[in-house]
C-alpha cells in the first residue's frame, strides 16, 4: 500500500505554524523569562524534534541501522540505558546529592 503524500513534510508546515502563533502569544501573555519553565520547554524541543524529524523510527541514532523489529529495538535500547547509562549517573547522583534529612516533628 503505498501513500500519496508523505506526511512529515506536512507536519513540518504544522508545527512551524504553531511556534510562530506559540511563542509571540505567550511572550506578550507571559514575558520571555517565562521560557525557561520546563513545560514552556519542553513544548518548544518537542516542535523542534518534530522539524527534524529526529524520532530514528527506522534505525538506531548510534549504529544506523535497525535493530530488527521495533519490539526487539525497544528492548535493546531500554536494556542499554538500564545497564550501561544509568548505573554510572546513578553512582554520580549518590557522590555528589545529599541524602535528605529526616522532617523534625514538632512538640
Amino acid at each position: 500500500m503505498a501513500r500519496s503524500e508523505d506526511p512529515v513534510p506536512v507536519l513540518r508546515l504544522v508545527v512551524a505554524a504553531f511556534l510562530a502563533v506559540y511563542v509571540p502569544a505567550h511572550a506578550i501573555a507571559y514575558g520571555f523569562a517565562n521560557f525557561l519553565f520546563l513545560c514552556n520547554l519542553s513544548v518548544i524541543l518537542a516542535a523542534a524534534g518534530a522539524l527534524r524529524a529526529i524520532n530514528y523510527a527506522f534505525a538506531d541514532p548510534f549504529f544506523k541501522r535497525a535493530l530488527g523489529p521495533a519490539p526487539v529495538h525497544v528492548a535493546v535500547s531500554a536494556a542499554a540505558l538500564i545497564l550501561v547509562a544509568y548505573p554510572p549517573l546513578h553512582v554520580v547522583a549518590l557522590r555528589f546529592v545529599p541524602a535528605p534529612q529526616p522532617v523534625s516533628s514538632r512538640p
